[in-house]
C-alpha cells in the first residue's frame, strides 16, 4: 500500500524513476492507495521524520502490517518504536531471488543506485555475499 503522500510525490506522470512501474502495479492491482484514518498521528510522527515515512509508519500500525518496507534511517528507527517490524530494498531482492523471481540481485541494486537510490558501498557488499554473488 501507497500513502496517499508517497503517491502524490510520485506524479505517476511524471516520468521519475519508479512511476511508470507504480503506475503499472497500482493498474494490475498489486498495490493501493489507502487513505490514513489518523492524520494526526502522522502529523506528529512527521516531527522526527519526512512526511513520506510518517505516513508509511502511520499507515503501518493502522492495517496492522506484516512488516514496514523502509530503508531511510530515521524511518527505520521511528518504525522499530512504534513496533513495526521491518524490511529494506536488501531484503526483499534476497527473498526474491530465493524465490526464485531473481536470478542475481547485483543487476538489480546497480540500477536502483543509478536512479539515485542510496545504497552504501558496505550494504551492496553484504547484500552480493548474503546472495553468494
Amino acid at each position: 500500500m501507497i500513502p496517499p503522500a508517497v503517491h502524490r510525490e510520485i506524479e505517476l506522470g511524471s516520468g521519475r524513476p519508479g512511476a511508470v512501474a507504480i503506475g503499472q502495479a497500482l493498474e494490475a492491482g498489486w498495490i493501493r492507495v489507502v487513505p490514513l484514518a489518523d492524520e494526526a498521528q502522522a502529523s506528529s510522527l512527521a516531527r522526527i521524520v519526512d512526511s513520506g515515512e510518517a505516513e508509511a509508519i502511520a499507515l503501518g500500525l493502522q492495517q496492522d502490517a506484516r512488516f514496514l518496507l523502509i530503508d531511510d534511517a530515521k524511518g527505520r528507527k521511528a518504525a522499530r518504536r512504534a513496533g513495526l517490524p521491518l524490511v529494506g530494498v536488501a531484503g526483499v531482492l534476497l527473498a526474491a531471488k530465493a524465490q526464485g523471481h531473481l536470478a542475481t540481485v547485483s543487476p538489480v541494486m546497480e540500477e536502483l543506485a543509478s536512479v539515485g537510490y542510496r545504497l552504501s558501498p558496505r550494504l551492496m557488499d553484504g547484500v552480493r555475499r548474503s546472495a553468494g554473488e
